[in-house]
This record gives C-alpha cells, structure tokens and sequence, in this order.
C-alpha cells in the first residue's frame, strides 16, 4: 500500500467513527484512542509517513473537539492513545535516532570497524570503603561503609566507564564516649556518599590518573557508570581504583570468553514483526493488555487490508490468546491460537495467568533494592562483557550481571550508533530475551539509563524472572526494529553466552 492509499484508508477510518460519535454510539475518546491505533500501526510498519499519520489523528481531534459543546475542549487537544508506535522506554531510540544525524556522530567504515572500535572487558572487583568513624563524629554525617561493585570495563573512541553497582551501609552504632551531633532530630539530612558524590579517581598503569563520576541512580543501591575523565588512551593494561584511602586493582587484560552468534528468523515482512513486538510488550505490562486487544481489534483488519499482513498469518491469533490469558476477551482480534513457547513459558515463570498473576510486571520498574545491611555480601555478579550488532544501526553493548538478595537480576549495557547511524530506527528499542540452560525464558527490559556522549546510552535492564547463580550459560536474543528494509522476514540475533559468577562473599 502506498502512502497515499494508506492514508485514503485511515481517513476513511476515521470518519466512519466520527459519524458513530455524531450518533452517540461511540465517545470522543475513542474515537481517538482506535484512530490513534490504526495511524501507529500504519508509521510502525512503514505504510504511512509519520507525518501524515499525526496529521490524521490531529484532525480527527480537532474535528471531535469541534462537535464537543465544552468551550474548554480546545485547550485539550493531542489526546494520544492506549497504544502507541512507541512501547518502549520513553526517549531511547528517539534519541539515538537524533544523535544520528548530529554533530559529532559516529560515523564508522563498517559494522566489523564499529565492532572493534568498542572494547568489553569482563571485570569483577569489589571496593570496600569502611566509614570514617573519627570524621563521622566530627561533623556529624552519618555516611556508613560502602561496597563498590565493578562489574565491566567499556571503551569506545573518546570514552570509557566502568559498569558499577555500589551500595551503602548503616554506619556502625556510635562508640559510647562520642558526643552527639548538634543538629536536631527535624534538621537531620542524608549526606551524599563517597562514591556518588565524585570521591572516586584512577590510576593507570602508566600513572595518568582520572577522576571517575558517576551517571545513574539509587537509593540503598547505586546503579550505573564511573566515566574515566579524561579519556583513556586505547590499550589500557590495568587500573587502580580508589575511594577515599582504600583502592582495589583492575585488570583490564582479561578477555571475554568465546561468544557464538547466529541469526535466526522472528517474522515474515514488516507487519507481522511490528504486532510480536507490540504482543511482548504485554508480557511485561500486562495491565495494558485491555487497551491493547482493542486497538488491535481495529490494527489487524487495517494491515491485513494494507496487503502488509497475510490473511493466513497466525500472529493475530497468538495475539488473541496472550490477552486471553492475560484477563481479557482477545476474540475481537482473531480467533485464538497457540502461544509461541516463549510466551507460554514466561506466562508460567512468572504466574500471570487469566490477569491473576502480577509477577510479569513486579520489579520491572525497581531499580533501588530494600535489603539488611547483613544481606550485602550475598550480592551474586556475573562476568558479562559482550558486543553485538542489534540491527537499525545500533550496537548492544552488555558489561555486567547481578542478581540481589530480593531475587532481582540486572544487566548492565549501552546502546551505540554502528556502522550506519541514519538507520537508527527512532520507533521501538531494541527487544532483548534471555533464554537459561534450564529452558526458561527471562524478558529484559531496560528500566534506567542515561547518556553517553552523542552517539550512545548506558542502560540497566531488569530481568524477569531473575536469573539464578545457579546458571552456566544462556542464550542472549535481540532483535531491532520491527521495520525491516525491504519484504523479507524480520530476524534476531542469538548470542550464547557462558556465564562465570562470583561473588563478594
């Protein structure tokens, strides 16, 4: 379908729900919400410029919020729908997708060039930094021990950071001769730590020193990246690290262990590509799946009008069975199918059943974790350092894995322009799966990041269920736009990884 007939289509669309709001048959809202839905659908899998889709939705709302009798209602417009071209973190990929065309984008040869400008280094070292009891008493902070995990080293042209979960500790009880501090009970303000108010430097083995600050999050639990400034030189042979008096020795001539990639296929054409990528968002956020099934009510019949999607494709029906399951009538999609065995095997991982389980989405949005100084040295990490094109434009990046005593995993990354920045595709972020030696299947969702000069981001990724210590190996799958140049089918790329855990303990 060309540009032109798809947006003939969604005009038509529109207006035969506009003409049931003028009969009382259907409410302003959703009118919006199903035009919305179908104009996402036609940006997302290329059928329809996104231009000319906001401009359809836009004069749907204006024309709803001309019938409308409160005068108010033009002070309201740009409603956007429950579902959207747009399921991943906010601001990810669009943001990539700007710093493609940017100053200062990278702009590498090739992938292969792209790939070996980035250098992951597996890592493993704990800082301990014990509290200053003297200082404490002299001023009053009450800033306790803090245990510095280092989980990876990533270098790239013009930058480098070390992944880091760092942790704070209650500070001992006071010694008994020692005065009490001045303030009152009311005034009592937490102080800034050590490590996350940039108290932390680096030497290198050939003395250069760095001050190293931090990007990122927490509360209890620090979660992000140590920037080296200035930018190391390339061929780094080690570091030290320090924090206040106490330091620790990185060895950064490590080499990751053997990673085999292969590609496999994830759909035919763009159509079917984009609805799995909507249906696995479910998976995560499973309150959505109402408004979902809905929109998809209306999305299915308009791609398969389109000719983007098969009348034989079983997608609508997988889909149809996922909102089964997940609490809600998936009948108006399609009639139900069979759940890929990814799907049916997360759904029993994680006990969401029938919209009774909230364990899919419990965590996904946690990144500081609530647990007893006694607990800190159960903290189990993972050597992780590995490189993969994830298609669009993007190089995936992961630099480290933890598992907390509370029973989260996180996985530590970046995600950087390649070979070809203007691919950066500014739509979907890409969809990231882990797969264990067990069998069982973990959805990775990226929870928290952050910049990382023009042309990357740093993440951490929540992995649900989490991943036991217990874990030798796993399949890491990720896959890019649901946009593909040209018909062919959409692919992922399947990295596996051995894992090699250690711990502080």
């Amino acid at each position: 379908m060309s540009n032109e007939s798809a947006e003939t289509y969604l005009r038509q669309f529109a207006e035969s729900l506009l003409r049931q709001v003028a009969g009382g048959r259907l409410t302003p809202d959703e009118c919006s919400s199903r035009v919305r839905a179908v104009a996402a659908a036609f940006e997302g899998t290329g059928e329809l410029d996104a231009g000319l889709a906001d401009s359809v939705h836009g004069d749907v709302e204006v024309a709803l919020a001309a019938r409308s009798a409160d005068a108010g209602t033009l002070m309201h417009l740009g409603r956007r729908a429950p579902i959207s071209v747009r399921p991943g973190p906010p601001g990810v990929s669009r943001w990539l997708a700007r710093s493609a065309g940017g100053p200062g984008g990278e702009r590498n040869g090739s992938h292969e060039g792209s790939l070996r400008g980035i250098r992951v280094t597996p890592v493993g070292a704990v800082l301990r930094v014990r509290a200053d009891a003297t200082r404490a008493d002299r001023t009053g902070d009450d800033d306790g021990d803090e245990d510095i995990y280092l989980l990876g080293f990533v270098a790239r042209p013009g930058r480098a950071w070390l992944a880091v979960a760092a942790r704070t500790n209650e500070r001992p009880a006071r010694r008994p001769a020692s005065p009490r501090s001045s303030r009152g009970a009311g005034a009592k303000r937490r102080t800034p730590t050590t490590f996350a108010g940039g108290g932390m430097t680096a030497v290198d083995d050939a003395g250069q020193r760095y001050d190293l600050s931090f990007s990122g999050g927490g509360g209890e639990w620090y979660l992000g990246r140590l920037t080296l400034n200035p930018a190391p030189p390339a061929g780094l042979g080690r570091l030290d690290v320090r924090c206040g008096t106490e330091s620790v020795r990185v060895d950064l001539t490590a080499r990751a262990r053997a990673v085999a990639v292969t590609t496999l296929p994830l759909a035919v054409g763009r159509a079917e590509a984009y609805l799995l990528r909507r249906a696995e968002t479910l998976l995560t956020r499973p309150a959505l799946a109402t408004a979902e099934a809905a929109g998809m009510a209306d999305v299915v019949p308009a791609l398969r009008a389109s000719g983007a999607l098969a009348g034989d494709s079983p997608v609508p029906g997988q889909i149809a069975a996922l909102c089964e399951r997940l609490g809600t009538p998936g009948r108006v999609i399609a009639m139900p199918g069979r759940l890929p065995e990814r799907w049916e095997n997360f759904l029993a991982a994680t006990g969401t059943r029938d919209g009774t389980g909230s364990g899919t989405g419990a965590g996904a949005e946690q990144l500081t974790w609530r647990t007893s100084p006694a607990d800190a040295s159960a903290l189990d990490a993972a050597r992780l350092a590995v490189a993969l094109r994830a298609g669009d434009g993007i190089i995936i990046v992961l630099a480290g894995l933890i598992t907390g005593t509370d029973g989260i995993t996180i996985i530590f990354g970046g995600l950087y322009l390649g070979a070809d920045p203007s691919a950066a595709a500014a739509d979907a972020d890409p969809a990231m799966w882990v797969r264990d030696d067990a069998g069982g299947w973990h959805s990775v969702s990226i929870s928290g990041w952050s910049s990382d000069g023009n042309s990357g981001v740093t993440f951490q990724a929540v992995v649900v269920p989490p991943l036991s210590p217990a874990t030798s190996e796993i399949e890491f799958h990720v896959t890019g736009s649901h946009r593909p140049a040209g018909p062919q089918a959409a692919r992922q790329i399947r990295a596996v990884i051995p894992l090699e855990w250690w711990s502080a303990s």
